[in-house]
């Protein structure tokens, strides 16, 4: 389009505008607001694309290999509830027995690299802790608990008391992000155990 065609285009959707046909803004003001000069197709083809790129972006449903990989469904459609125990300072899952049985359908050393992957998902799943649906990367860590041993050890002995590979109910992103890198460590240097 032209410039002169585009403020032709503009006039006829003012009128539009003005007769009650359509309720969006002006396009002579949004031309003039945003200084759009369309003077060829060229830079036309690069406007459309530069627009359908910013609106691929705002997805409200961003792709994920959640979506595609089974066991991340069926641990994310688990409803299951975590408990707290004050005397032992430990939480518990209710669903773990369903996990275990999810996981015997998989190859367990192929498998550990998802639940690792998936540690920072923030996929809302149909798990809950004191009413608060739960990440998916929460729930991926507790499979891992139960697909293999591991006890985080420095040179000066056990660390497990502060290491920041362990994951709770109440784990914020930034705590799955930290926990997913210490867990990639393990994984690389296979310093865990099967169950």
């Amino acid at each position: 389009m032209t410039q002169r065609n585009l403020k032709s285009f503009a006039r006829t959707q003012d009128r539009r505008v003005d007769s009650g046909y359509f309720h969006v803004p002006k396009w002579n003001s949004f031309l003039s607001t945003f200084k759009i000069s369309i003077m060829n197709r060229s830079t036309s083809v690069i406007f459309s694309i530069v627009l359908l790129g910013l609106f691929s972006c705002m997805s409200p449903h961003p792709k994920t290999e959640t979506y595609k990989n089974p066991l991340m469904i069926a641990l994310s459609n688990l409803n299951g509830k975590y408990s707290f125990d004050q005397s032992t300072g430990n939480y518990f899952y209710d669903k773990n027995g369903s996990i275990d049985s999810l996981l015997t359908k998989y190859d367990k050393v192929k498998i550990l690299d998802t639940l690792v992957a998936h540690m920072a998902d923030t996929t809302m799943t149909n798990s809950e802790y004191n009413g608060k649906k739960l990440f998916l990367g929460i729930l991926s860590f507790q499979a891992l608990q139960i697909l293999v041993t591991y006890e985080p050890t420095d040179k000066s002995g056990d660390i497990a008391g502060h290491w920041k590979g362990f994951v709770f109910p109440v784990s914020d992103l930034n705590g799955l992000i930290i926990a997913r890198e210490e867990w990639k460590k393990v994984i690389q240097t296979k310093t865990y155990i099967l169950q």
